[in-house]
This record gives C-alpha cells, sequence and structure tokens, in this order.
C-alpha cells in the first residue's frame, strides 16, 4: 500500500522497451529519409525532362509568328506578301530556336526552358543574308 502513483515498478522492461521503440522509429526515419531523397531524384529528372503543355506550345507559335512578321514589316509588307520570303522567314526562326535548344521541334522544348525560349523568339532576329533580302523587298515598287 505504500506505492507512488503515476511511478512505475518497471525497473529494465519499460526501458528496453522504450530502447526497442526508439530504434524502431529511428529506423524508420531513416527509411522515410532514403525515400524522399530517391524522390526528389526522380522529381528531378521529371522536371529536366518534362515538355511544355499544349498551352505553352501554343504560346511558343504565337510569339514566333509575331515575331516574324514584325521582321518582315508587318502583315501589309511587300516581303509579308511575298510567298518565298515569308516561307524562307518562318523556317528560319524555328530552325533557329530548334538548333539552339537541341531539338527536333518547337514542342520538344523542356518546361524548365520555356521563358528562356519565349525570350528566345520575342528577340530573334533573321541573318544578315535574310534581312537584306527582307529590305530590298520592302523597299521595292
Amino acid at each position: 500500500m505504500n506505492e507512488i502513483v503515476g511511478v512505475s515498478k518497471d525497473t529494465g522492461q519499460g526501458q528496453a522497451m522504450s530502447l526497442a521503440i526508439f530504434e524502431a522509429i529511428n529506423k524508420a526515419q531513416g527509411l522515410i529519409a532514403v525515400q524522399v531523397a530517391r524522390n526528389e531524384k526522380r522529381i528531378t529528372v521529371l522536371e529536366d525532362t518534362m515538355r511544355v503543355n499544349g498551352i505553352q506550345e501554343l504560346r511558343l507559335k504565337e510569339v514566333g509568328n509575331k515575331t516574324v512578321i514584325r521582321c518582315l514589316g508587318g502583315k501589309n509588307s511587300k516581303a509579308y506578301s511575298d510567298k518565298s520570303i515569308r516561307a524562307k522567314t518562318f523556317s528560319s526562326i524555328w530552325k533557329a530556336f530548334k538548333r539552339h535548344y537541341g531539338i527536333p521541334r518547337y514542342s520538344e522544348l523542356p518546361a524548365k526552358d520555356y521563358q528562356a525560349g519565349m525570350n528566345y523568339l520575342t528577340t530573334w532576329e533573321p541573318d544578315f543574308e535574310l534581312r537584306q533580302e527582307i529590305s530590298v523587298s520592302n523597299t521595292t515598287k
């Protein structure tokens, strides 16, 4: 009857059980850490290989088209009306874009490079020879 309420009489068994629980928790934490590291690696691979989505692909095409129209002098320009020059310019922007990013199609652009791709298309200029051809076309009567 001299028991103190809340004090365990267990002299070693409880400590052994607490140690076992602690070790199990520690082992579980280690396994979780390994799994988190694997998942982080998988996410990085996905981020590096994921391609632009359909909306981003459409925006790339729109920006590329606007850039070509600007470089030709607008839709009312003689260069834009010349089917040959217009085709060369459209072909040139997409060839340069694909070569710059090392991709077979502009839609294969990695999603992580989307903003850089938009910037590339916005600032793209035709090479000297094509610029000259555009200029001559636009200045002839």
